[in-house]
């Protein structure tokens, strides 16, 4: 009885041994499996941080390039606005140099500048009493009452105000000289009557002189006749 007894025992033990064996072999499977699992995870985060880096390097890359891209539309319109400018400046330039090539407004000789100027003048004057002059009146020539002159109406038309200047500019080393002459013909011919259109001639003169020295220094010369 006891052997048998014994022997129930021992077999009942050698299953539950199998049993503890076959839960251990399980679990270690198990382990196995959610260590495979954690390294996977592992693995896949790993995956996603370099992903996660490489979109940002490529989103850093793309900002770059448009910031270039942006840079380089400025610089291509600062290029544009700079080209139009440009060629209105060489325009403005051509047409200038055409206007002095057609139409100077100086004449330029051996260094000196010179530039014409000056009026036509028309101008008329009317007297109750004639005197045969012409734009200047003589005062002491007024015929009186009983002169028949003084009874005549007289107009005349005259050009004699009329100017002429010239400005004449040079340089002679590192100073500036500068010449002015101007006249008009309220001069008459010797023995001639100023109404006589013949006696057209120089009248009143004026030349001035103004040397810049690079001490500042300045000086006039004056000479009316």
């Amino acid at each position: 009885m006891l052997l048998n007894e014994f022997l129930k025992a021992r077999c009942h033990m050698d299953a539950q041994q199998k049993q503890i064996e076959q839960l251990r072999q399980e679990l270690q499977t198990r382990d196995q499996a959610v260590q495979q699992l954690q390294q996977r995870l592992d693995q896949s985060q790993t995956a996603a941080t370099q992903a996660q880096a490489k979109a940002e390097s490529a989103t850093a890359e793309v900002s770059k390039q448009e910031q270039s891209v942006t840079v380089l539309r400025t610089d291509v319109d600062d290029l544009k606005q700079n080209a139009g400018t440009t060629a209105l400046t060489i325009q403005e330039t051509q047409k200038n140099v055409k206007e002095a090539i057609e139409s100077p407004t100086a004449i330029h000789y051996k260094g000196i500048t010179i530039t014409p100027g000056g009026f036509v003048a028309a101008e008329t004057v009317t007297r109750q009493r004639a005197t045969s002059a012409d734009i200047n009146t003589p005062f002491t020539g007024i015929p009186y009452s009983g002169n028949s002159l003084s009874k005549v109406f007289e107009s005349n038309f005259t050009a004699r105000q009329s100017r002429l200047t010239l400005l004449g500019e040079s340089k002679v080393g590192s100073a500036k000289l500068t010449g002015y002459y101007e006249g008009d013909f309220l001069g008459t011919g010797v023995d001639q009557p100023e109404s006589d259109v013949r006696t057209l001639a120089p009248g009143t003169y004026y030349f001035q002189c103004d040397p810049h020295a690079p001490l500042g220094m300045s000086g006039h010369m004056k000479v009316e006749s």
